[in-house]
């Protein structure tokens, strides 16, 4: 009888991670992690109560990345803070287009929820801050903002348009000064 193999939680995740990364979600299964790990499928099950419990770990994995490409523009200094959150959003799917459909197509309702709400809150109160706005205002200001973000990160995901990112910057700010007029603010 063979040694037994010894295998780590965040080995676990890190080859799920690779299965997402590459093939997508629909790929990620026990037998898939065991076959990049080079295990059988027992280690996994050791490790984690269920394929649940490694799914939402690749969803916090994928959260991760997304914070980390949003700090990473913002960094860039090129764009205010507002435009970098959609600027995000677009390269994110551009970068990671299996983690964008994870967190922000596939499983929208159960990955956005609160996190999602308190991010519109939290635009909203810029926004009014920024620009006068009512409260209630800004929130559909916002709203009319992030279909065009979401339509462009979706875009930018599945392949289906290739806008650069000087573009899609060009675009926001179109559609960001025409927000405005409609709101009786001179951009």
């Amino acid at each position: 009888m063979g040694a037994k193999k010894s295998v780590r939680r965040e080995d676990i995740v890190a080859a799920a991670e690779k299965i997402l990364t590459e093939r997508g979600e629909g790929a990620v299964c026990a037998r898939s992690i065991a076959r990049e790990i080079g295990c059988s499928t027992q280690p996994i099950y050791d490790a984690f109560s269920g394929m649940e419990e490694v799914r939402r770990e690749l969803i916090a994995r994928a959260a991760d990345t997304y914070s980390r490409v949003t700090a990473e523009i913002a960094a860039e200094g090129k764009y205010p803070a507002y435009k970098c959150m959609g600027m995000a959003y677009v390269r994110f799917g551009r970068l990671y287009p299996n983690m964008f459909r994870m967190l922000f197509m596939d499983n929208a309702e159960t990955v956005g929820g609160t996190v999602g709400e308190n991010m519109v809150e939290e635009a909203a109160k810029r926004i009014s801050a920024s620009t006068g706005m009512s409260y209630e205002q800004a929130r559909k200001f916002h709203y009319t903002m992030w279909i065009s973000i979401h339509g462009m990160g979706v875009f930018a995901a599945t392949g289906y348009l290739k806008l650069t990112e000087d573009e899609v910057s060009d675009i926001l700010t179109e559609i960001y000064r025409g927000l405005l007029h409609v709101n009786g603010i001179d951009a």
